[in-house]
């Protein structure tokens, strides 16, 4: 067996991509986490494009953390 194969009895858990399951989940809890910060401002009586710029941030946010995974994964690996 060469060096750089990892023999049959190695004792290292399988690398699991259990977050990759959970991304649809992911931008719809940045949707409602978006509203419900518009809803609190709005209650607050901030402006209504003030409130349109919060809810757009939360789901801007929650895409962004979503294409930025794999250049964060890159950047992080062993």
């Amino acid at each position: 067996m060469p060096r750089w194969q990892a023999s049959a009895s190695c004792c290292a858990p399988p690398a699991s991509r259990s977050l990759d399951r959970f991304r649809p989940v992911q931008l719809l809890l940045f949707t409602i986490l978006g509203a419900c910060v518009m809803l609190i401002a709005y209650t607050l009586g901030v402006p209504g494009p003030v409130d349109a710029l919060l809810f757009l941030g939360g789901v801007f946010t929650g895409a962004l953390l979503r294409v930025s995974r794999p250049i964060i994964d890159w950047l992080t690996r062993p």
